[in-house]
């Protein structure tokens, strides 16, 4: 037996909007990688509500929340060094910079790129390898209302007219 995750979203564009699901075109033999990429689904998306949340953001910078979940095994994002003054980013710097940014006075730190983090996440097959993936329910008019693993039908046992 097979697993697949179905997502459920709203999606659309200024004048329309529609209910949908989609299932990931990854399939996995062991259910319980299928539970953990499910979780990792939930936690991507619980970061993406934080980073669009008025409140939350009147707390915390996009790069903090990035900072917060670059641990997690889901994450995905590049970081470059970048300089700080005063805990405000003032622009991205080479490796060889880092010594005579600290002595003019800039803290040094990691900076994400905020679309791949925002974007993408990392899912993994049976073997343990990581696949990337971009999150289709994630967008300005798209709202995830859920996600389940369902069993992979084999297409010869069904058809549709």
């Amino acid at each position: 037996m097979s697993y697949k995750i179905e997502i459920s979203y709203r999606t659309g564009g200024s004048l329309h909007t529609e209910d949908t699901t989609d299932v990931l075109e990854l399939e996995w033999n062991d259910l319980d990688v299928a539970k953990a990429n499910l979780k990792r689904i939930k936690e991507h998306y619980q970061m993406y509500q934080e980073l669009k949340s008025y409140s939350a953001r009147k707390q915390k910078t996009a790069q903090e929340i990035f900072a917060e979940n670059a641990d997690k095994d889901w994450f995905v994002s590049k970081s470059k060094l970048g300089l700080f003054k005063d805990g405000k980013f003032v622009r991205v710097i080479e490796p060889k910079s880092v010594d005579k940014a600290i002595n003019e006075g800039f803290e040094v730190g990691h900076v994400y790129d905020e679309f791949m983090a925002e974007h993408c996440l990392n899912l993994f097959i049976d073997n343990g390898r990581k696949m990337q993936m971009i999150a289709f329910w994630i967008g300005h008019f798209e709202q995830l209302y859920g996600a389940k693993i369902i069993v992979a039908v084999d297409e010869e046992l069904e058809f549709t007219v």
